[in-house]
């Protein structure tokens, strides 16, 4: 099992390996935040890798993350429960 903090540290690499060129962690990532169509998303995990990225905003790189930014960018806190919202609002 995953821990909260393991995952903080799996999204600062995910975001860290994708600017050196090696985007299979990145690439999870976006599917975490912005599931195949007719999948319903994991909400804890959602919760959790935004509160990550929220304490990694020094990690995100305008070009090599345009994908992820643009992802949380469309995510409509009216879809979501509170936990989603509060994290959205971090």
């Amino acid at each position: 099992e995953i821990t909260d903090s393991d995952l903080f540290k799996l999204v600062r690499h995910a975001l860290k390996s994708a600017i050196q060129g090696d985007p299979d962690q990145y690439e999870q990532l976006l599917r975490v935040m912005h599931p195949d169509e007719g999948v319903l998303p994991d909400v804890a995990l959602l919760v959790t890798c935004l509160k990550a990225l929220s304490g990694s905003v020094s990690c995100l790189d305008i070009v090599h993350h345009k994908s992820l930014i643009a992802s949380i960018l469309q995510m409509s806190m009216w879809n979501y429960g509170t936990d989603v919202m509060d994290a959205l609002m971090e």
